[in-house]
């Protein structure tokens, strides 16, 4: 049953990011799966055999010792009965066995249990509805293209860009304000997992189930007004075809000493290093100009998920499949600091920095838990979600703002203190068909979308959020 169990996962979630299942395959794990449901049917039956058994048991004897309290009621009700004192109401169970009357109080016990554990849920369940206020929500623009799930998405903050990454082995550069592809890389030969723009220039950096990183240079600023200029004709709420206004460019620089997928990279807040994540259980810290490795950090005992560093500060979050993520300080020239947090039950799939300095994480625990830089022993808020979460957005509006897309199929809305923002019905409607795999923010006004979210059924919406 494990085994079925994470070869679903596996499906799910990872299929495409290294190489594709074969048919064969996913032949071999449905003709499993039916033999497993059939054994599962088996063993259900064994087990709820005694069970069966004990409640009819147990039902007789109900009846059995109802009938001997009424027949007792009965008697001194009517004072026929032979040798027996009157009683008090409510002391009727004094006259019967002791094991009987323990019974009795065991299952007045359970049932107390019951109803204050339904009325805590309840209680619980209605307070989240209580703190909670009502969230503009809207599609604004949909950027049609990628012929496959899109497992990042990225905003570039200089410029009205948007960068998305995908398992059809492509990354895409888009206008923002059109829904226009500015540019088509195809170099990797394997799915694009993540995508980075970086922090000064229009430079890219796209981590591959290939395992490499590569860096190439996005469309320059005079090449987006003569796209946007020539897109006027983009229409809002609905998909436009794409259409690919330059030809595909070759890499700045190939970074390849992963052992196995490069899940994540991410740029450095000085522009000059680039750290990236992989399936061999390491992150690796590079120096762009001589596209060497620097430093590697190990410590993780499985899969990483994700990295993500500080705007301002050297500061590094790698996230992992076992159960943690970690804080590397990298701001000492010799001595680099390494904190471990366990706050999560299953795999932490993103942890990032948020605008105040705090971490926020997500995990397939179905939890996002917000740290303080300040004291890290506990999260200072956790908030639970109703399913799986993936790569999370923190916007800087009023203290942070949390976009959650999780596996559902839904995106949620929290504030990092944890009150939930409620969407709109239309909002919800208009969303993804399939798992939610990335949200980011754009903190430009002036642009029509502020948030971006891309998914497995393979599209990139732009939404409009009034925060």
């Amino acid at each position: 049953m494990a085994e079925i169990k994470k070869k679903k996962s596996f499906l799910k979630k990872t299929r495409r990011r290294g190489n594709p299942i074969s048919a064969s395959q996913s032949q071999e794990m449905g003709e499993a799966s039916l033999a497993t449901s059939e054994e599962i049917k088996t063993r259900v039956a064994q087990l709820l055999a005694p069970l069966t058994h004990e409640f009819e048991r147990l039902y007789t004897e109900n009846i059995s010792l109802r009938d001997k309290v009424n027949e007792l009621s009965e008697k001194i009700r009517t004072g026929s009965g032979e040798g027996v004192e009157p009683l008090d109401s409510g002391d009727y169970t004094s006259q019967l066995p002791k094991q009987k009357t323990m019974t009795n109080k065991a299952g007045r016990q359970l049932s107390q249990k019951i109803r204050t554990t339904y009325k805590a849920g309840t209680s619980k369940f209605v307070s989240s509805f209580k703190n909670s206020s009502n969230l503009d929500s809207r599609v604004v623009r949909e950027y049609a293209g990628h012929v496959d799930g899109v497992w990042d998405v990225a905003c570039f903050g200089l410029e009205p860009i948007v960068g998305t990454a995908s398992a059809d082995r492509k990354a895409r550069i888009w206008c923002a304000e059109t829904g226009t592809c500015l540019l088509e890389y195809s170099e990797h030969t394997g799915s694009v997992n993540s995508i980075r723009f970086h922090p000064k220039n229009l430079l890219v950096c796209t981590a591959s189930g290939d395992t490499s990183i590569h860096v190439w240079e996005s469309p320059s600023s005079d090449q987006l007004v003569k796209v946007t200029s020539s897109g006027d004709e983009a229409q809002d709420c609905g998909a436009m075809e794409s259409s690919v206004s330059f030809s595909s460019v070759e890499p700045k620089l190939k970074l390849s000493e992963h052992n196995s997928v490069v899940i994540a990279a991410d740029w450095f807040c000085d522009g000059d290093q680039l750290v990236s994540a992989s399936w061999d259980h390491t992150a690796k810290l590079w120096d762009i100009h001589t596209g060497q490795s620097i430093y590697t950090l190990t410590g993780h005992d499985l899969e990483l998920t994700n990295c993500c560093t500080h705007p301002t500060q050297r500061l590094l979050l790698t996230s992992s499949t076992d159960g943690t993520f970690r804080l590397c300080d990298f701001r000492a020239p010799t001595i680099h600091s390494v904190n471990v947090f366990q706050g999560h039950s299953e795999c932490v799939t993103t942890a990032t920095f948020t605008p105040k300095d705090n971490i926020v994480s997500a995990s397939d625990d179905r939890s996002i838990k917000v740290w303080d830089l300040k004291n890290m022993r506990a999260p200072v808020s956790t908030i639970r979600v109703d399913a799986g979460c993936n790569r999370l957005g923190v916007s800087s509006h009023g203290g942070g703002v949390i976009a959650a897309p999780l596996d559902n199929r839904a995106i949620r809305f929290y504030h990092v203190n944890g009150t939930r923002y409620i969407p709109s019905r239309r909002a919800r409607r208009q969303g993804h068909g399939r798992m939610v795999c990335a949200a980011a923010w754009n903190e430009d006004a002036s642009w029509s979308c502020n948030l971006f979210s891309c998914g497995f059924d393979g599209r990139v919406i732009g939404w409009k959020v009034g925060l």
